[in-house]
């Protein structure tokens, strides 16, 4: 087999990117479907925000976010809705950001 060139290098590196970012789509909601709020929170960077429109407005920063999934699945039962997911298209659009 030939070495890579630089472009089939940086080719891998977005491939590798990309299924990061679909797994990551899973386990969020794997955690939220299985109410693994922690867990599930622990996926948010400290300074992340949830914008959820006029029902439940923004959640800004980790620990926020952890405090109001907890409050809104711990009454629900575990399973009560399932995320199903399929076709996942993911661009990146920068070093930091799809």
């Amino acid at each position: 087999m030939s070495d890579l060139t630089s472009d089939e290098i940086k080719e891998l590196r977005e491939l590798l990117e990309i299924e990061k970012i679909r797994k990551l789509k899973l386990l969020y909601a794997h955690l939220m479907d299985s109410h693994q709020i922690d867990d599930l929170a622990n996926l948010f960077t400290d300074d992340a925000v949830c914008e959820f429109g006029p029902e439940y407005g923004n959640w800004e920063g980790r620990e926020t976010i952890r405090s109001n999934y907890h409050e809104v699945f711990d009454s629900s039962e575990q399973f009560a809705a399932m995320h199903h997911q399929c076709n996942h298209y993911v661009d990146l659009t920068g070093p930091d950001t799809a």
